[in-house]
């Protein structure tokens, strides 16, 4: 293969972040067929090369060819565009997706102007079985996958974009051995088809079984590249390490004496049952067992996170009980997370923040005032004893590599000396081992009094710690479902589910509309006009408005945002449409037309600054809503509006506003739903809205435009506010007054969140909305003809607030506990 022009060279290249230098000088070439591992320490810069190759970062310096000719990869976009896929250590995938969509995300087959549901999961049935999955996953929503299953589905995504240079970087950290087989022969005949594969691994003596040749780099540089054939694994980690490695082994003896912590007969239903294990002080036991067996679930037992069931839990000798991390931390019990991102880190804070976090008090003057000084000092002591790579205790654990954003969370756990640490592993380390740095600070910190329970998950460590290793095989009682490996019948294609997509209709809104029969029903009994036309028609009109905003503010919510604004626009669309029919006297269609223009502005304002300026949804909407609300004042000039002509009756109370006794308002309200409905349920654009709220920078990483979407998302909720405020006038007498659009961000809110939207993103229905709208109006027109005091409604659609939430975090338990 002399000669052969290299599918992707890297020259020159340099990184900085801030005052750190992730990479001074690399170069790397990788070619055609061949798979080409990447290895080095934490922080040697291996991250930050793939993420310039994936165009997730941008290179200060340096040349990029592909296929011999000059690129540039600005961005994730120009890296799809090549041909370049990556599977990340951290699955970035959309919990609230499912499979198919996850894997066809941003390269959407579309057919007609929608989505072809049916030939994407006839492509993703056949991707899966490629991997040995079962084909009914290909409709499953992700979240109900275990986290395995996650990282082949991330390969699935890969190999689905047919690309020219795949980039696994820890792809086997997290899987069994039978399914590291699996994902060989998938990149054997990858590279059998000319595709060129970078592999990133923790564990180096795999590289003999897959790599055909090997970059080292230390402290980022490339120190060189070799045939895997001219390597052991001893002197990988030679080059990786820049020293000779010595083959004593540390001698260290765990004196007798009585157990620290013991686990008698200790189960949780349904994940792990009759686990027995004695720890004496000073002393590392791991408990080993494939990903799914139950050893992290034990280790969140230990910590208080989830309660067991069953058996008797000991420290020193006594039995106790720990119903939160807060008792396990005052019981000397301490967690290194498994997801040290989710779970472990405050991404925007800095590093001593990071470590002092849970330990306040004893940092504290008097026990309030948090003493800077002396988190400073701690956190400079643990960066030196673990050997953290950072210019300052005060940059921000974002801005670091994974290893050493590792290093601060275990740094977190030191800080005070605790009985005991749980370490939930999941079989992640570093190369050549667990890091050495990790296990020295633990000793010392733990002497002989403390001791380590290390659940390694995934496939065994091949190197051993000292202590006394536990097996733990069957630990996890899931009948019927699979925790990966090959899917033998069950992957057939002829027994994939029908459904390519969840129901049309979910369960809160079957729910929502059981609540809507009981009240009116109630309310019919209460007061017989209820049902009335005279009742129904002005309760139709009045829920118009607040629903169709609410259909907006869901597509707004979806993406992870929020848009309080819109209270202050309805009042400066009114009234320049009101101004307008007074002082200008335009028919009706031009003043639909200017209100829809001005709510579109102001959408377009709130866009432009949230998406491009990088500033949180609320912060940018409640400042435009008070000004908005300043300009909506100032152009009423006087208190009122007087002498509206009837321009807009056609969206009105009166009969030329129904067709059919059905007010017109409401219908364009139910038309515009179903059809925001059928985009955000069948088209590219509509699913994209779901994946940026799921996870932004996944959604970035997978080739969506989530800056154009978020603008997009706003720009809607302006246009559907401006026909909105034409609906609001129309309710009206000929007088607009100052109080209009007041509280309406409330009201939609409210039907929004009612209506099963998520508030923290990624998951919401329109539809729902439409209910909740109608619910939040049916409660306050049914306080009103019962005489009741009009505070009660308030009351009324707090408690449905309070339901939609708490029934919302029961599903999201449901779904963590399967």
């Amino acid at each position: 293969m002399t000669g052969e022009t290299p599918r992707l060279r890297l020259t020159g290249t340099a990184k900085r972040f801030g005052a750190v230098r992730a990479i001074q000088h690399a170069d790397l070439e990788i070619k055609p067929g061949r798979v080409h591992a990447l290895v080095g320490e934490n922080g040697a810069g291996k991250s930050t090369m793939i993420k310039i190759v994936a165009g997730a970062e941008t290179a200060d310096t340096g040349t990029i060819e592909f296929d011999g000719k000059p690129v540039r990869i600005a961005s994730t976009t120009d890296a799809i565009a090549l041909g370049i896929a990556t599977v990340y250590q951290e699955p970035q995938l959309f919990g609230e997706l499912t499979v198919a969509e996850n894997i066809f995300l941003g390269r959407e087959l579309k057919r007609a102007g929608r989505v072809d549901w049916a030939e994407q999961n006839r492509r993703v049935v056949e991707l899966l079985e490629r991997l040995g999955l079962p084909a009914r996953h290909a409709t499953a929503a992700v979240n109900t996958l275990s986290v395995a299953e996650q990282q082949q589905v991330s390969i699935a995504k890969a190999l689905a974009a047919e690309a020219s240079v795949l980039i696994l970087d820890e792809p086997s950290a997290i899987l069994t051995d039978a399914e590291i087989d699996v994902l060989f022969d998938v990149v054997r005949r990858l590279t059998a088809e000319g595709v060129a594969v970078i592999y990133i691994s923790h564990r180096l003596d795999e590289l003999f079984r897959i790599a055909d040749e090997v970059t080292v780099m230390r402290d980022g540089k490339t120190i060189g590249t070799y045939g895997i054939g001219d390597l052991t694994v001893r002197k990988i980690a030679e080059l990786m390490v820049g020293g000779i490695l010595s083959d004593e082994r540390p001698h260290r003896t765990v004196p007798d004496g009585p157990a620290v912590l013991e686990l008698d007969g200790l189960g949780r239903a349904g994940k792990f049952h009759d686990v027995g294990v004695s720890v004496r002080g000073g002393e590392i036991v791991a408990l080993y067992g494939l990903v799914g067996s139950g050893v992290s679930e034990i280790a969140a037992s230990i910590y208080g996170i989830d309660r067991a069931t069953a058996g008797e839990l000991r420290v020193h000798g006594k039995p106790v009980r720990p119903r939160s991390p807060r008792d396990a931390q005052r019981l000397g019990i301490a967690l290194l997370p498994a997801n040290r991102k989710a779970e472990g880190m405050f991404g925007f804070q800095s590093i001593a923040f990071n470590i002092s976090a849970g330990h306040l008090k004893l940092l504290s003057r008097f026990g309030t005032f948090l003493d800077r000084g002396r988190e400073r000092s701690v956190a400079v002591d643990l960066i030196t004893r673990l050997s953290v790579k950072t210019p300052s205790e005060r940059q921000p654990i974002s801005a670091m590599s994974g290893g050493n954003a590792q290093k601060v969370v275990l740094a977190r756990q030191l800080v005070e000396r605790p009985r005991g640490r749980a370490d939930p592993g999941r079989g992640r380390r570093r190369e050549g081992g667990d890091p050495p740095d990790h296990h020295r600070a633990g000793r010392e910190r733990h002497g002989c009094a403390g001791r380590d329970v290390r659940p390694a998950g995934g496939a065994a460590h091949r190197r051993p710690h000292p202590g006394r290793p536990r097996r733990h095989d069957d630990g996890v009682l899931r009948p019927g479902r699979e925790s990966g490996g090959p899917a033998g019948g069950g992957g057939r294609r002829g027994r994939v589910k029908q459904r390519v997509l969840p129901p049309p209709v979910t369960g809160q809104e079957a729910v929502l509309v059981g609540v809507l029969v009981i009240l009116w029903t109630a309310l019919a009994v209460s007061t017989p006009a209820f049902l009335t036309a005279g009742s129904i028609q002005p309760l139709l009109v009045a829920t118009a408005p607040v629903a169709l905003v609410g259909v907006g503010m869901t597509i707004v919510i979806i993406t992870g945002g929020i848009d309080v604004s819109v209270g202050g626009a309805i009042m400066v669309c009114s009234v320049l449409t009101a101004k307008a029919l007074v002082d200008g006297g335009v028919n009706l269609g031009v003043a639909v037309l200017l209100s829809v223009a001005a709510g579109a502005l102001l959408g377009l304002v709130n866009g432009v600054l949230i998406a491009y300026g990088r500033v949180h949804a609320i912060i940018i909407t409640f400042g435009t809503a008070n000004l908005f609300l300043f300009a909506g004042l100032r152009i009423f000039g006087s208190g009122t509006v007087n002498g509206i002509p009837g321009t807009l009756a056609f969206f009105g109370r009166g009969p030329d506003g129904r067709t059919l006794g059905v007010p017109h308002a409401f219908l364009i309200t139910v038309l515009i739903t179903g059809l925001a409905w059928w985009y955000l349920r069948h088209t590219a654009g509509g699913r994209h809205f779901f994946a940026i709220g799921g996870d932004a920078v996944a959604a970035r990483l997978a080739g969506v435009r989530v800056q154009r979407r978020v603008l997009l998302a706003y720009l809607m909720t302006g246009l559907l506010v401006g026909l909105a405020s034409c609906f609001v006038i129309a309710q009206g007498t000929s007088t607009l007054d100052q109080s209009v659009g007041s509280g309406k961000e409330l009201a939609v809110i409210a039907a929004v969140v009612i209506g099963g939207t998520s508030i923290m993103g990624g998951r919401g229905s329109v539809l729902g909305t439409l209910l909740g709208a109608l619910l939040v109006q049916s409660v306050a027109s049914g306080v009103t003809q019962l005489g009741w005091r009009s505070q009660l409604s308030d009351l009324f659609v707090g408690l449905f607030i309070i339901l939609a939430v708490g029934a919302d975090l029961l599903r999201a338990r449901t779904r963590r506990n399967r």
